[in-house]
């Protein structure tokens, strides 16, 4: 290896074999000086190395000069670097606290409506179904980040969820599509109850990539009470009624409805199924990753068997009901609220609870197979539900058949009593 001297004492550089810069071969620059006696040479880089602002960095003039920058800062002995690793060190050093305080200050200023629309829903629209996490949208679009949007994570407190739930509570005037104010209703119990489950879910996940350490605020707030035990669900008359009219208006619409009728199954189940998800030698229907997270067989009654020997079947891939784009129905067509409306179903109704739409139909599936005798736990299993407690909504409608079965229940004469001996109760 040839080193080739400067006009600069202590600077000197060796040339690349073969790589060029410019008209000339590349060139290394090292420095050589001597401290307590001690010859040192350090190496400095390459004349094509370039900084940040497209210029060179080393040259044998930009060598000379960091040589004397050392020199005079071994000489003056005030504790600046008098070795170019001391130097890079110390520049490495200021590089990561510069880029440790970017950090922090990110960290510091991330406001919750950075994090939903960089983070949290990039995740959800992967993770989630469609469904869900366009409903976590308009949850955040509509109220969530006018209430919280614009503030960092770390100043969010119970305070403002309680003033996000008392907007959410009230009636205001909000402009409408039309340029005109509309009056907006408050907001029943069970959509705030999902609108700070969004804002929990969002938190949540913040805290496990460590932008934030506290519990989520919405635990510090109490929620409104969710009553929705009371259920509307049809008569035999009446679901038969509403099917005529369904099926006189759309076959396609007609049959979502029989099956989820004769199934219990949720909007979202019927709208997803796949012709692979049907098994007609076992009269089966599977549905797969229901709402509770897990997949389960469903048996087709022979009015639902019915329903699918007059359609002809598509790629196993492809959706039984395909919707808007071949993909499953974001909503319940409207071809069902309309036949709701004009066979007068909710007419008069104003509690929202006791409206029927088209989840009545699984309601009204529960109530039939209550009535007919079948125990809760055979019901749980055929709707899908997690926990027995959800399908303990229905156990008033076996009063009835309880009434019923103790009606038949054997009279014993006043001889038979004694026979048996039967005891009194105190």
């Amino acid at each position: 290896m040839t080193w080739h001297k400067t006009k600069y004492p202590g600077v000197r550089y060796r040339e690349h074999a073969t790589r060029k810069h410019g008209i000339h071969p590349d060139r290394y620059f090292v420095i050589r000086y001597k401290q307590k006696g001690v010859s040192k040479e350090e190496g400095l880089g390459w004349a094509s190395e370039k900084g940040p602002d497209g210029k060179a960095l080393w040259t044998a003039e930009i060598a000379a000069a960091k040589l004397a920058e050392l020199k005079k800062a071994y000489k003056a002995g005030e504790g600046k670097p008098t070795r170019l690793s001391e130097a890079r060190q110390v520049d490495q050093d200021r590089r990561e606290r510069e880029a440790a305080e970017k950090v922090r200050q990110e960290k510091e200023n991330l406001t919750f409506g950075q994090f939903f629309h960089e983070t949290y829903y990039p995740a959800a629209k992967r993770d989630k179904k469609r469904m869900s996490h366009l409903t976590e949208w308009g949850h955040f679009k509509n109220w969530i980040e006018p209430a919280i949007g614009a503030i960092p994570l770390k100043d969010i407190r119970p305070l403002h969820l309680e003033r996000l739930k008392k907007t959410l509570m009230e009636s205001r005037e909000i402009w409408g599509a039309n340029g005109k104010k509309i009056v907006q209703k408050p907001k029943s119990a069970r959509t705030i109850e999902y609108i700070f489950a969004t804002i929990r879910g969002a938190w949540n996940m913040a805290r496990k990539h460590r932008l934030i350490e506290e519990d989520a605020p919405t635990k510090a707030v109490k929620k409104p009470k969710v009553e929705n035990k009371r259920i509307r669900y049809l008569t035999t008359e009446e679901a038969h009624t509403l099917l005529e009219e369904l099926l006189s208006q759309s076959p396609a619409v007609y049959r979502m409805a029989a099956i989820s009728l004769y199934t219990g199954l949720r909007a979202g189940e019927v709208f997803g199924l796949k012709w692979k998800n049907l098994d007609r030698e076992n009269g089966l229907l599977w549905i797969m990753d229901g709402k509770s997270g897990k997949s389960r067989p469903v048996y087709m009654p022979e009015a639902v068997h019915d329903l699918f020997q007059e359609m002809t079947p598509d790629s196993p891939e492809d959706l039984i009901f395909p919707g808007p784009r071949g993909r499953p129905f974001p909503q319940v067509p409207r071809i069902f609220d309309r036949a709701v409306k004009k066979l007068g179903f909710n007419k008069g109704i104003e509690d929202r609870r006791e409206r029927f739409t088209f989840h009545g139909l699984r309601h009204t599936a529960a109530s039939f197979l209550i009535q007919s005798g079948v125990d809760l736990y055979t019901v749980k299993s055929i709707l899908g539900h997690s926990t027995i407690a959800l399908t303990e909504r229905y156990s008033h409608l076996a009063n009835d058949a309880l009434k019923e079965a103790a009606r038949k229940m054997p009279v014993l004469t006043g001889d038979q009593a004694k026979a048996g001996k039967i005891v009194k109760i105190k």
